[in-house]
């Protein structure tokens, strides 16, 4: 598999039962800093670009560094000459994850441990990079169990308290044997499972 324009991708997998490889890529810092946007005041960084969940493909280009999340070019690319031609050839996300949310691990349900059999679950590290603390959850993306297509997500656990305060910074997460799910935190140094409650 050779495929270009990936950014800061984490932990290459397989669909199961497949031969497709995915993958979480984080999105870059600063968007907006060509347009004079600092500390305090960036309001196109909070919210551009998304962190990415990809199917990679050989031959296929990511965008990076010119094109992030569904076409849009970064503003200090807008001027190329190619840029068009770079957005038309850019292979969009198989799903959008909120800017600065930090993908560092992921993991398909191999099981029905928790009813989710075949979904995707991202351990999401949060953010530095934003105004508000962001992404510090595991979120769950919902497969379409006929086409193997991304087609919702919600977060299955947030690591946010009420107050705000960072609860935990998941790492990465694995599939239990039993089918729960485990994260790992290297704020607290923890691991925690995820399982239906009976």
């Amino acid at each position: 598999l050779h495929a270009e324009g990936v950014r800061n991708t984490e932990k290459l997998g397989f669909r199961p039962g497949t031969t497709e490889v995915w993958g979480a890529d984080h999105g870059s810092d600063n968007f907006g800093k060509y347009l004079g946007e600092g500390r305090g005041n960036q309001p196109l960084t909070d919210k551009t670009p998304p962190c990415e969940f990809n199917h990679y493909e050989a031959g296929k280009f990511y965008g990076h560094p010119f094109v992030v999340g569904n076409g849009m070019p970064r503003p200090e690319y807008t001027k190329r000459e190619d840029i068009l031609q770079l957005i038309a050839k850019t292979e969009l996300p198989a799903w959008q994850l909120g800017a600065h949310w930090a993908p560092n691990g992921w993991t398909f349900a191999e099981k029905n441990g928790l009813g989710m059999k075949g979904d995707a679950f991202i351990a999401n590290h949060g953010s530095w990079n934003s105004s508000a603390k962001v992404g510090y959850r595991v979120e769950r993306i919902l497969m379409d169990p006929v086409t193997g297509r991304a087609m919702g997500a919600h977060a299955l656990v947030s690591t946010l308290g009420a107050d705000g305060a960072v609860l935990a910074r998941p790492v990465d997460c694995v599939e239990a044997p039993d089918g729960t799910l485990l994260f790992s935190d290297d704020m607290g140094k923890r691991i925690y499972r995820i399982e239906l409650l009976k």
